[in-house]
C-alpha cells in the first residue's frame, strides 16, 4: 500500500486516513457495519476499531491509531442453498408472502 503526503504537509507527522488504509489492506475489502455508518457521518459514536468485510480468514490487525477487524461476509438473506431442516421464516418484500418451514403463507 502506498500513500503520498501532500506537499504542504510534514511527512514526519502526517498520518493516512484510517478508513482509506483499512479498505486497502486486503483485496476486495469493504468498510462495514458501524464503521460504514461512521464513514458516512451517521454513527452515534466514534470508534477506532474498523470492521472490514473481506475474503479470507477473519483476523485483527493493530495499526498506529486504529485496529482493523477483518470479517467474513455474512450469508445472503434467503439463501436457497440452506438445508431444508432450517427453522425460521423469510418475508418476500415483493409479494408479501411469508415463507416458513411449513410452507408459503399469504401475508394479511
Amino acid at each position: 500500500m502506498f500513500a503520498s503526503v501532500p506537499k504542504h504537509a510534514n511527512a514526519e507527522t502526517w498520518s493516512v486516513d484510517r478508513f482509506l488504509a483499512a479498505s486497502r489492506l486486503r483485496p476486495g475489502g469493504v468498510i462495514a457495519y458501524h464503521s460504514a455508518l461512521e464513514l458516512q457521518g451517521y454513527a452515534y459514536s466514534e470508534s477506532f476499531d474498523l470492521q472490514v468485510i473481506a475474503p479470507g480468514q477473519p483476523a485483527v490487525l493493530a495499526a498506529e491509531g486504529f485496529t482493523c477487524r477483518f470479517i467474513k461476509a455474512p450469508a445472503p438473506f434467503g439463501d436457497r442453498n440452506r438445508s431444508s431442516t432450517s427453522s425460521g421464516s423469510i418475508v418476500s418484500r415483493t409479494t408479501d408472502d411469508l415463507r416458513s418451514p411449513e410452507g408459503i403463507v399469504k401475508a394479511m
